[in-house]
């Protein structure tokens, strides 16, 4: 049911780590997202810590082996330690071994049932919208502006069809993290759908200032500019800001 809980935790405004953007380090063996580890000689909550940041590093470069033995390795040092259980649920939930992962985060919530991060992770092992929604207003009732929640649920609404609950969390998303991705499409959806064009293409804009890298945005900017000043009309607007979006995602 969700697309927003996945292995990597939410960043404020959605968007990818910095670290993908750094040239890669001659002779370095491994990607630039991964910390390196920490020597045996460390304290073992340390060793932890290093470990669960060099797992999400690797799940950054699609390295998904490589985080599942860090996250591993770590519960070899605590077999206990809830966030690790939790990291390895939601990997597991990534590589589609749902009962595994079912089995992790039950144990993590056993250790910690007042952290929203793991019912967003339960609501996720969840096929059923009922289930998936009791865990996520669990998450908002322990922390009410708990983003990745909101988001899960707005996609749990919107698998359900309730159009008018999602957008109660979208304008609700808007109050809490305005400068989220999510929030920013919805504006720019709002504008194309309205025939508001130029409004559209200084919201593109806006967000390209704040990722210069994005290619989708330059795709999705060239296609509504260039529809625009070919004087194509709303609806050859409309279509060629919606084609761009099917090249470039």
């Amino acid at each position: 049911i969700l697309t927003s809980a996945g292995v990597l935790r939410d960043t404020p405004t959605g968007e990818l780590p910095s670290c993908l953007l750094r040239p890669p380090v001659p002779g370095a063996t491994e990607p630039p997202c991964v910390p390196a580890k920490l020597d045996t000689g460390a304290p073992a909550g340390a060793r932890i810590a290093r470990l669960l940041q060099r797992a999400e590093g690797f799940v950054v470069a699609g390295a998904l082996n490589g985080a599942e033995d860090a996250i591993d390795e770590a519960l070899r040092i605590d077999a206990t330690h809830a966030e690790a259980l939790h990291m390895s649920a939601r990997l597991l939930l990534t590589r589609h071994r749902r009962p595994e992962a079912r089995q992790r985060i039950a144990a993590a919530l056993a250790l910690d049932p007042a952290n929203p991060d793991f019912w967003v992770t339960s609501a996720a092992i969840h096929t059923a919208p009922p289930q998936a929604l009791a865990d996520l207003g669990r998450a908002l009732e322990l922390r009410p502006d708990h983003v990745p929640a909101l988001l899960a649920r707005i996609d749990v609404y919107t698998f359900a069809r309730d159009p008018a609950a999602a957008g109660a969390d979208l304008d609700r998303l808007a109050r809490i993290a305005p400068a989220h991705r999510r929030v920013a499409k919805a504006r720019l959806d709002d504008a194309i759908a309205e025939g508001r064009f130029e409004d559209a293409i200084r919201e593109l804009s806006r967000r390209l200032a704040a990722s210069p890298h994005d290619m989708t945005l330059r795709v999705r900017r060239a296609a509504l500019s260039q529809a625009v000043g070919d004087h194509g009309g709303p609806p050859r607007a409309a279509d060629a800001i919606w084609g761009a979006d099917a090249m470039s995602e």
